[in-house]
C-alpha cells in the first residue's frame, strides 16, 4: 500500500478519535488534511460528513451546510447521499428554515431506497410539522413510522388532538416545544424510534406543557 494512502488512513483514524473525544476544531484540521491527501476518494464523502457533524456540534451551521453539500457530492452510493441529505436537514431545522428541510426530508421520504432512513426521514417531517403547529401532517408524518397494530399510534394521535386544541402562534412558545413536548429532542439527534416512544407514554405531561405555556407560566426563551 502507497506510503500517501497509508498517511491519508491513518489521519482518518485520528480524525475520527479527535471527534469522539469532543475536539471538534482538532478533528476538522484532521480531516482537511485527509482530504489533502486524497480530495475526491472513497472516503472523501465520510471525512467530509464528519466535518458538517463537527461545525453542527459547535453551532456553525453555515459551514456545517456547506460541508453537508460537498459530502453528497463525494458521497460512494445514494443511500449515503441521502443520509447526507438528512443531517444537510436538520442543520436548516436548527436555522428554523423549515420549508428546505421539509423539501429535503421529502426527497428522502419518497425516493430514498433505505427504509430506515425513509422513516427517519418521515419521523423528522412529522418533528418539522409539530414545530409549525400542522397537527394534521405532524400525525400523518408520525404515524408513518408506526405499524398499524402498535399502541403508540393511538396515544400519538390523543396528543396530536390536545395540540390542535391550543393555540401556539408565538416562535418564542414554539421555542419551548422541545423541553414541554417528550421525545423531541430524542427524535432531533436520530433516535427517532426512543423519540416516539417518549411521545406516547406522555401524552398527559405533553397536554399539561401546553395550557402552562398558554398561561404565562414559563419566561420567554
Amino acid at each position: 500500500m502507497p506510503s500517501s494512502i497509508c498517511s491519508a488512513i491513518s489521519l482518518l483514524a485520528l480524525a475520527d478519535s479527535l471527534y469522539s473525544c469532543g475536539n471538534y476544531y482538532e478533528a476538522i484540521t484532521e480531516y482537511r488534511r485527509y482530504l489533502f491527501f486524497d480530495p475526491s476518494g472513497s472516503g472523501a464523502g465520510y471525512a467530509w460528513y464528519r466535518i458538517g457533524l463537527s461545525y453542527r456540534k459547535m453551532g456553525e451551521f453555515g459551514r456545517a451546510l456547506e460541508a453537508f453539500k460537498e459530502a453528497r457530492m463525494y458521497a460512494d452510493t445514494e443511500d449515503e447521499r441521502e443520509r447526507y441529505r438528512i443531517e444537510e436537514a436538520l442543520v436548516l431545522m436548527a436555522q428554523g428554515r423549515w420549508e428546505p428541510a421539509q423539501v429535503s426530508l421529502l426527497h428522502v421520504a419518497t425516493f430514498c431506497r433505505d427504509p430506515a432512513l425513509r422513516r427517519r426521514a418521515r419521523c423528522l417531517l412529522g418533528v418539522s410539522h409539530l414545530y409549525r403547529f400542522n397537527w394534521e401532517e405532524a400525525e400523518r408524518c408520525l404515524s408513518s413510522c408506526l405499524s398499524p397494530g402498535d399502541p403508540r399510534l393511538e396515544r400519538i394521535r390523543v396528543l396530536l388532538g390536545k395540540g390542535r386544541s391550543l393555540e401556539l402562534k408565538s416562535p418564542k412558545k414554539a421555542k419551548l416545544l422541545s423541553t414541554f413536548l417528550p421525545g423531541l429532542g430524542q427524535i432531533y439527534a436520530g433516535d427517532w424510534g426512543a423519540g416516539l416512544n417518549a411521545l406516547a407514554l406522555n401524552c398527559l405531561t405533553s397536554y399539561l406543557w401546553g395550557r402552562s405555556l398558554l398561561k404565562g407560566r414559563y419566561l420567554d426563551a
